[in-house]
């Protein structure tokens, strides 16, 4: 297959010790069969792996191989990380002969780079339509069709996602914010202080302003969520969950945008619901019954 790289990819390295969260912590971290059948040959890594449910150990949530300097003790002695590890924040699409891979919101440094940008992301400047069929065409250019709305520069936020509403028939205000407040908290949750940012949902609502940071943010569920759709209600749900995304995360923010409390409140509203299968699953289900095709 042909790889596709989302264009700021290459700005991306992990700073390690110097993250405010680091992925090492409190995330159940599975392992690849392969690296567990390298894994096994070590005495010291056996003791810090759950092999029933093929995972490291937390130790006060803690992955096992995190030491006292937030540094990975495999990489330290110069060992290989397992899939995941080596992945993360990275996600991949498939499409017909390509796969796409893009950078994650869950890691503030990628959260950083993304909210940095100005221009239009894309992946690759290649006709890739031309060489789809059915579906997988349609929903390719349905996606490229939103992200050029996104980026027209003529007219403002709020009127580039009332366009894009009107067209998988979706009104985003039917809900308040606090009922998805409310909706939210029912899910899984891994960060405690994910509840706190969920408060300020129950506040007034302020509108969402024009800044660069949130077309970014919008283009971001876009070009991450759209092509793993099986029909055109999904597609439609999908294009929903990121509209409701961008709305939740612009209520959880203060008066002011700050551009460390955006980075902040995006990761850790990335990292509780995009990398949680369960509540992303739950809430492609709530915006399914929220469109209408």
């Amino acid at each position: 297959m042909k790889e596709l790289y989302i264009n700021y990819y290459g700005e991306f390295n992990c700073i390690a010790e110097k993250c405010n969260h680091n992925c090492c912590i409190y995330w159940q971290i599975q392992i690849d069969k392969k690296s567990i059948r390298q894994y096994r040959k070590n005495a010291e890594l056996r003791k810090t792996i759950d092999f029933v449910n093929r995972r490291f150990l937390l130790t006060n949530g803690r992955c096992a191989n995190l030491d006292n300097d937030n540094l990975c003790k495999i990489l330290k002695a110069n060992g290989k990380l397992c899939q995941i590890c080596s992945d993360h924040p990275r996600y991949r699409n498939y499409i017909k002969n390509y796969v796409e891979t893009g950078l994650g919101l869950s890691c503030e440094e990628a959260c950083r780079i993304i909210l940095s940008k100005e221009e239009r992301p894309y992946f690759t400047k290649e006709d890739v339509a031309k060489k789809l069929k059915g579906f997988e065409k349609e929903k390719y250019l349905f996606r490229e069709k939103l992200l050029d709305i996104i980026f027209n520069d003529k007219k403002e936020l709020n009127e580039k996602i009332k366009e894009i509403c009107d067209i998988i028939g979706f009104n985003q205000y039917d809900n308040p914010l606090e009922f998805y407040a409310n909706f939210i908290e029912k899910l899984n949750h891994l960060e405690d202080g994910f509840y706190k940012k969920l408060e300020k949902l129950k506040n007034p609502e302020k509108p969402i302003k024009n800044y660069k940071e949130y077309a970014q943010i919008l283009a971001y569920f876009i070009c991450r969520h759209l092509l793993g759709a099986v029909d055109l209600r999904d597609l439609y749900s999908r294009t929903a969950f990121s509209i409701l995304s961008l709305r939740i995360i612009n209520g959880m923010l203060g008066e002011e945008l700050e551009i460390k409390n955006l980075i902040e409140v995006c990761r850790s509203y990335s990292t509780e619901i995009e990398y949680d299968e369960e509540n992303l699953n739950a809430f492609w289900d709530l915006t399914d019954g929220l469109v209408t095709i």
